[in-house]
């Protein structure tokens, strides 16, 4: 209480007396600070080198000796130590604005006397009780608010290297906000001028603790004990902060820095193990839809346990392993290039591979639905190139030569998954169509050369002779010159229009009838229910598609963008021309599905008014009418 008295008196002194010069004021309020800690000890000393050499003695004596001093336990809130702080910041910065970025006489006391080596010390012993944060609050004022580059010059940029290795020792500690945010202004600095990363990097033989390479690193076990999420920290703000700090300093543009944080710390080690710890504690069974439906982003993870408990079990642990995901891609998104690949690598070889693999070809029907589920929930919230062509690569392989029958050499992951679109169990077909779907839809040359050109580009489905009886005109690609919407590699139109889609010609629309009719012709009068419905067109099912319900449309939809999203004429020539001369034992989408056709017309003969069960039977789907579960089950069972 005394001490805020004589601050108040301080205050109503100086606005009575006349002006006197900034540095008299700033020396004046940085001897109030050290008369603090001179008078704690019962001593007063005259002299001002004596009281300075007695400051600095002082401070230093003070990190083991603390409890020499009278009035250890009062908080330094109490004292008039944050006032004479708090003046000392708005001198230096009044003096920055007048001098336009040079030095002035303040800032050269500050740091011919080193101050900040003085106030480091004083944080560091903590004494008063939370000297600490009112020590990190003014470094942090200082870097970030004034003009003149302060890091370069030694009596800062030391105290600051010191500060930096304070912060942390204590995890939730007292002094924690101030901390990452004293930690930030440093990144957001460095970012500023990258040059100034050489004062942070330390040899082997200079750092106190050393510098190791980031294979020895093996980061301690994250426990999580009657919490879903297992954090750091306590505090989400604080994380939120410590991660754009993370960020700040992997988006460096210096290659030496980025060679230092891959080779030297644990970083990429780091982020990948904690989406395998966030992996495993995911639940073993969830739904596909729940996984779908989750929306989580790095920096929005708010939610309360009351949302939990009303939706399903484990979402709060999904929405924290999607979320360090999102961070994660951004990472790679954001950082230095060299950043960004290992770190993506280290996701393929920490996460992927040890983790990821092993929950795909277990022996569970549920387990394999909810690891693929959570696989294709991954590859649709990921946007890094770097971490999505190591997503590629652990899925696909790097292989792009054309598939032999006989090589069991190829990825085993990649051809398990293509046999799981035929499995006896729909739902895990259903999913991992679902996955490959996502994959397509991504912008990735791997995926559309592994997937789709990888067996077309040498056109041996053509059958050659034909070429040679005058079909070369006809029989070639019918679609070269369609209107084709923009492949995944390419930007879309904007929807204001600033590109206008190429205009289609007489004969170009007359080949895409011609495509069209040539696969709707496929199925015989006696098998549509068109004549009875009144439905006698192509341009009847977009005319539907208003009408009919969201599962139908959503399952219409995925196949259209699929198909139209590439725009190759060898793909569009094997999926659209219904005249292609097909090589033996080769089969193609037009093919294919005049086979299903032919098999259905032998099989509808044994069927009495088959057009009419099949009319009722597409009403109830469409969800226009319904019809008795008995017979439908009677139509699908003789089909």
């Amino acid at each position: 209480m005394f001490n805020k008295i004589k601050s108040f008196i301080h205050e109503a002194v100086e606005a009575l007396a006349p002006d006197v010069p900034l540095q008299e004021t700033f020396v004046f309020h940085w001897k109030a600070i050290t008369n603090y800690f001179i008078e704690a000890t019962g001593e007063y000393i005259q002299a001002p080198l004596l009281r300075w050499m007695f400051t600095l003695l002082l401070t230093c004596f003070c990190l083991v000796y603390t409890q020499w001093f009278a009035d250890e336990k009062v908080p330094v809130q109490s004292t008039n130590i944050p006032y004479h702080l708090e003046q000392m910041r708005n001198i230096l910065r009044h003096e920055d604005d007048q001098m336009g970025g040079t030095a002035g006489p303040c800032l050269e006391y500050l740091l011919q006397y080193k101050i900040l080596d003085t106030l480091h010390t004083l944080g560091r012993a903590d004494c008063p009780p939370g000297m600490k944060q009112q020590v990190l609050l003014f470094f942090a004022n200082i870097l970030s608010k004034m003009k003149q580059p302060l890091l370069p010059h030694v009596n800062v940029y030391r105290p600051v290297h010191r500060l930096i290795r304070l912060s942390g020792e204590v995890k939730a500690a007292p002094s924690e906000n101030e901390e990452i945010q004293f930690l930030c202004v440093v990144c957001a600095k460095l970012r500023q001028d990258p040059y100034l990363v050489n004062f942070f990097l330390e040899s082997l033989g200079n750092s106190p603790t050393g510098l190791h390479p980031a294979e020895d690193f093996h980061p301690p076990p994250i426990k999580s004990e009657g919490r879903d999420k297992p954090d750091y920290t306590l505090d989400s703000r604080i994380a939120v902060k410590a991660c754009e700090g993370l960020m700040l300093c992997a988006s460096l543009p210096e290659d030496h820095a980025a060679t230092v944080i891959i080779l030297y710390t644990p970083f990429c080690e780091v982020m990948a193990d904690r989406l395998k710890v966030l992996f495993e504690h995911l639940p073993k069974n969830m739904e596909p839809l729940d996984i779908s439906a989750v929306a989580a982003k790095w920096g929005l993870d708010h939610q309360s346990d009351d949302e939990d408990v009303l939706s399903f079990p484990g979402k709060r642990r999904l929405i924290s392993f999607l979320s360090w995901l999102d961070y994660v891609d951004q990472l790679s998104k954001e950082a230095h290039k060299l950043v960004g690949k290992a770190l993506a690598v280290g996701v393929r070889e920490r996460f992927l591979q040890p983790v990821m693999e092993p929950a795909l070809i277990q022996q569970s029907e549920l387990g394999i639905i909810t690891a693929t589920a959570i696989l294709r929930r991954c590859v649709k919230a990921v946007t890094s190139p770097h971490l999505l062509q190591e997503i590629c690569i652990f899925l696909l392989g790097e292989e792009t030569s054309p598939e032999v029958p006989s090589n069991t050499g190829d990825h085993k992951l990649r051809q398990t998954l293509i046999q799981r679109c035929d499995h006896l169990s729909d739902e895990v077909s259903i999913e991992t169509l679902k996955l490959f779907e996502a994959l397509l839809d991504k912008p990735c040359e791997i995926i559309f050369n592994n997937l789709v050109l990888r067996n077309l580009r040498s056109r041996k489905y053509f059958c050659a002779p034909a070429l040679t009886n005058g079909g070369a005109a006809s029989n070639g690609p019918v679609t070269e010159n369609l209107l084709m919407p923009p492949s995944p590699s390419t930007p879309p139109l904007t929807p204001d229009g600033l590109e206008s889609p190429q205009i289609i010609d007489d004969v170009d629309r007359e080949e895409v009838e011609q495509v069209v009719n040539s696969f709707i012709s496929l199925v015989p009068d006696e098998i549509k229910t068109s004549a009875l419905t009144g439905d006698t067109g192509y341009d009847t099912y977009l005319r539907d598609a208003h009408k009919q319900p969201y599962d139908v449309n959503l399952q219409v939809t995925s196949v259209i963008a699929l198909l139209s999203q590439f725009n190759h004429p060898q793909l569009q020539e094997y999926l659209l021309n219904a005249t292609l001369p097909l090589a033996q034992d080769c089969r193609t989408l037009h093919s294919t599905l005049q086979n299903v056709v032919q098999d259905l017309r032998g099989r509808i003969q044994r069927l009495p008014n088959f057009q009419r069960h099949v009319i009722a039977v597409r009403r109830q789907l469409m969800g226009v009418a319904t019809t008795p579960e008995h017979k439908r089950n009677w139509l699908l069972l003789h089909l």
